[in-house]
């Protein structure tokens, strides 16, 4: 169903700046179309346009058994720029109206702030409930398409706890629910968009998959002419201080990783945000924050490469139980136990500190990986600390290191293999990571480097004195 537009008026764009934004929205609608964010540059080093250019957002009122989409009809407006530099906030005010109908919508802009808050009124008909649209899905880099789709998931907010909705799982059937529910969105690794709302007022929500990298959704609310009826619109980065300052479930649509990790992730994204308050440099803040976390395990890694260091050491002395007891796996195994108790060596010291140390380290990684914080952020050649580097020195860097680090820990000649093999396969394995990421590696590895020549020096030392 349509309402004839009485009153014949242009298809014009309204824009409105900001220091953090600039918005291109249509008066037929009052869709958006385009939203630039002013701190974040693509890889090409333009503003970064996280809309597709196209009528992205829409609302549809129900009243009766008829549906109407306000995209089809054309609004006057107030304003056709808003300009928020040297005021904190603005509004925009469209209207339609026919003999026996009025459609009113505003749109409140902020200055510092991507939330828009939407109000609207209609007098006429008896509406039942409206529905708030986000049809295309969110843009993102071509660059980095495999990684976007990948990262590409829907979520909402269901009494506290917010549901996640892969690509995948959607590419199978509309996700469709009826009940209370605060928001509802979509986001790919950076960047999010969001419907909020007063979850009593919420009639439910419809989540759809449009294709690779792309989903749309829809929110419901019940519409009450007696009452102000309003609500938000957040599109902009998953920055997690602006999540947290929305509400304690806005830092969960971040991608923590698993669910026993993630608050892991959240104590050591704190603690990076606490460093760089005193840096303001997130490359230093990343080396800060290797240094931290490698004094904090300085006494595993240690015990690491001790016992590691005590088991080469006797490894002469297991390779000759090897021969004498050939053929005999069980006296072999006996034998060998024996030596180990005899010359205090437990052969799975090395191995537990490493396994307490994982969880942080899965942790990091995901942190570092999804952070936008580390998004547009120069750090010495690099232009994007969310990027590969452009050059590949850190991955080669951390090859060089970790190759010497083998160098160092491997004396037994059946690995030698190993000490090739590894460091060129984690070359390679880093080349597509942030650099953010490999900053960190290259910092520990260098660090651990460190920490093996003490330990080499330190058995030296030892020689001497029994030499003596």
């Amino acid at each position: 169903n349509t309402i004839e537009d009485s009153e014949n008026i242009n298809v014009d764009t309204i824009k409105i700046y900001s220091p953090i934004y600039r918005i291109e929205l249509l008066n037929k609608g009052g869709a958006l179309t385009n939203f630039y964010v002013n701190k974040y540059k693509s890889n090409k080093g333009d503003i970064l346009n996280i809309l597709k250019g196209e009528a992205q957002t829409g609302i549809d009122i129900f009243y009766g058994n008829s549906r109407v989409s306000l995209n089809d009809l054309i609004f006057s407006y107030n304003k056709r720029i808003i300009d928020l530099d040297g005021k904190n906030i603005d509004t925009l005010l469209l209207e339609w109206k026919n003999d026996s109908i009025s459609i009113n919508i505003g749109y409140i802009f902020r200055k510092d702030n991507y939330k828009i808050d939407i109000f609207y009124s209609i007098d006429g008909i008896e509406v039942d409930w409206v529905n708030f649209n986000f049809n295309k899905g969110l843009a993102y880099e071509k660059k980095f398409k495999k990684a976007e789709i990948a990262s590409t998931k829907a979520f909402a907010n269901l009494g506290g706890t917010v549901e996640k909705y892969s690509s995948k799982e959607l590419k199978k059937g509309d996700i469709s629910y009826v009940g209370h529910s605060s928001f509802v969105g979509v986001r790919n690794t950076y960047f999010t968009s969001m419907f909020s709302a007063n979850p009593d007022d919420v009639r439910g929500y419809n989540i759809h998959y449009i294709e690779k990298g792309a989903l749309s959704f829809n929110i419901s609310k019940n519409y009450k002419p007696d009452e102000i009826n309003n609500i938000s619109l957040y599109i902009g980065p998953m920055d997690y201080k602006i999540l947290k300052l929305m509400g304690d479930n806005y830092t969960d649509i971040l991608d923590w990783g698993w669910k026993i990790i993630a608050p892991i992730g959240k104590i050591i994204l704190n603690v990076m945000l606490f460093i760089q308050k005193y840096i303001h440099n997130y490359g230093i803040t990343i080396i800060v924050l290797a240094i931290f976390l490698f004094a904090l395990f300085f006494p595993l890694t240690l015990t690491s490469f001790r016992s590691a260091r005590k088991m080469q050491e006797i490894q002469p002395e297991v390779n000759e139980l090897k021969v004498k007891h050939k053929g005999n796996p069980q006296k072999l195994n006996q034998a060998t136990m024996d030596l180990y108790k005899k010359k205090g060596v437990n052969p799975f010291s090395g191995c537990f500190p490493i396994l307490l140390q994982m969880p942080v380290f899965f942790a990091l990684y995901q942190v570092l990986r999804n952070t936008i914080e580390l998004k547009s952020v120069h750090f010495l050649w690099m232009k994007d600390l969310t990027n590969p580097d452009p050059y590949y020195i850190l991955p080669i860097l951390m090859g060089i290191s970790m190759f010497i680090q083998q160098k160092f820990s491997n004396v037994d000649p059946k690995q030698k293999y190993f000490t090739y093999f590894m460091p060129i396969f984690m070359v390679f394995i880093f080349l597509n990571f942030p650099a953010g990421l490999t900053l960190y590696w290259l910092t520990y590895n260098l660090l651990s480097l460190l920490q093996l020549y003490m330990i080499h020096l330190e058995v030296i030392n030892e020689k001497k004195n029994r030499a003596e």
